[in-house]
């Protein structure tokens, strides 16, 4: 029996041109995935270009682009395709005439809205560029007007250490992006656009003044190793953020933030104490606890939708955080390890656990009263306890980095599988039937890749070795 397995569009790129010229009809024998193929090209728009000096060779990065460019070619491009709104640029020694060469089709084009990789701001910008990110080595002066007036979007490199000045930012600027160390400058008031919603700054340590923050700001990452937000200093936060990633030594969160709706809480060192009675917010629904083992103590508000407890480990002693006489339900929940059931009155529909502790002694079967619709765990360990089924509410299942083999029990609502494990796809067991999807997520470029009813394949194009002219 001959079985077909379909998808939606077929992945095609292009090396060292930006043509979509294509003898396609050589390439398969059914019609259906010949007007698959016609589909996919005609639908290449708002296309990536990724600029490198060995573009094939960066593995990681082969799904993301729409086409790839070797770096010492680039002067045999005559202009950019309108197809094209995303530019990377992958270089670490630039060279003057190709510098100057890709900058002026910078600036000729009026499609190009994002580019990332920039290293300078001396050739200029296109007047079409809404995003833009500087390179690692990008350390110059920002100055008026040497920015696009139309920026939205700016992310400056992990060296830069320059001081902000009121100005030098474009005043739509809706996002700003400092992941360097070396950023330590007091923010001074009116550095930053009113228009400004979105600020990260995973590293910056000083404590900011008084109207340094805009009125309008919705999405503060304030994640310092050193940073802290005392009772004084979160009472200067705008009232419009409604997701906040703060470091804390001690967690007392009073505070006036009627719009707060995700809370990211980064613990200095090991073991602080997390009072949850202290999240008097009623609005709340996403709380994660990120990197450290920490002490919850207190009640958990049944507002939270989304949590994740990071390094916890969910033990009997701590059962408590849930209270008997309330209802939870949480869309997803992420957690380090089980060491003891979930307590009955927590309905969880996506969950999420890294380890299983004394797994031979207390297997998994207390999955079963929480009827989750999505479920990653560490497979591998069920084989100690074959017998023990996974619930039937189960519609899609994340392997990790774990084999296929290592599902012995397949539950008939499973619809879509996931896995991270390439060498999975080679052997599809026969009890798994009926799947929907097979989704193969590439954890470290943050990518997937989706097959309906079918198996993961790899068809390289012939693409025309010319130029676009």
């Amino acid at each position: 029996m001959v079985k077909i397995f379909t998808c939606d569009s077929i992945y095609i790129c292009g090396e060292d041109n930006l043509t979509i010229q294509i003898n396609h009809s050589k390439h398969f024998k059914l019609r259906t995935y010949d007007s698959i193929l016609k589909k996919s090209l005609q639908s290449k728009t708002n296309c990536s270009l990724y600029i490198s000096y060995a573009p094939a060779c960066d593995v990681f990065i082969t799904h993301q682009h729409d086409f790839k460019f070797r770096y010492n070619k680039l002067l045999e491009i005559k202009s950019i395709p309108s197809f094209i709104s995303t530019i990377t640029l992958s270089v670490g020694l630039h060279k003057e005439s190709e510098s100057q060469h890709l900058y002026k089709l910078l600036a000729q084009s009026n499609t190009i809205t994002e580019f990332i990789g920039c290293h300078t701001l001396k050739y200029g910008f296109s007047r079409s560029l809404r995003k833009l990110s500087f390179d690692k080595h990008f350390n110059e002066p920002l100055s008026k007007d040497s920015l696009p007036r139309g920026l939205s979007s700016l992310s400056l490199g992990v060296v830069y250490d320059r001081p902000l000045k009121e100005g030098d930012l474009p005043d739509g600027l809706i996002s700003l992006s400092i992941g360097s160390k070396l950023f330590q400058h007091i923010i001074e008031p009116g550095a930053l656009p009113t228009s400004l919603k979105e600020l990260y700054l995973p590293n910056y340590t000083e404590t900011f003044k008084v109207g340094s923050l805009p009125d309008r700001l919705e999405i503060l990452d304030y994640a310092g190793r050193k940073s802290q937000l005392d009772k004084e200093s979160i009472g200067l936060l705008p009232t419009t953020i409604h997701t906040l990633t703060i470091v804390v030594d001690t967690f007392i969160f009073e505070s006036d933030l009627p719009n707060l709706r995700s809370l990211t809480v980064i613990p200095s060192s090991f073991f602080i104490p997390i009072n949850l009675d202290f999240l008097r917010l009623n609005q709340l629904k996403t709380l994660r606890i990120d990197k450290r083992l920490v002490n919850l103590i207190g009640t958990m508000p049944t507002s939270i939708t989304n949590l994740n407890l990071g390094e916890y480990v969910f033990q009997s002693s701590n059962v408590a955080l849930f209270k008997k006489e309330w209802k939870y339900h949480f869309e997803k929940f992420i957690i380090k390890s089980l060491e003891e059931p979930i307590p009955d009155n927590v309905k969880i529909d996506r969950l999420f656990v890294e380890h299983l502790y004394r797994y031979r002694e207390n297997p998994i079967d207390f999955i079963g009263t929480l009827l989750p619709r999505e479920l990653k765990v560490p497979f591998q360990m069920l084989n100690h306890n074959p017998s023990v089924p996974l619930p039937n509410s189960l519609e899609t299942i994340d392997l990790g980095d774990f084999r296929m083999t290592s599902l012995v029990n397949s539950p008939a609502s499973l619809k879509t599988l996931k896995f991270s494990n390439y060498r999975t796809i080679r052997k599809i067991p026969t009890y798994i039937k009926d799947l929907s999807y097979i989704i193969y997520k590439n954890d470290f470029v943050q990518s997937e890749i989706v097959i309906r009813k079918g198996v993961l394949f790899v068809i390289r194009l012939a693409w025309s070795r010319q130029a676009s002219q």
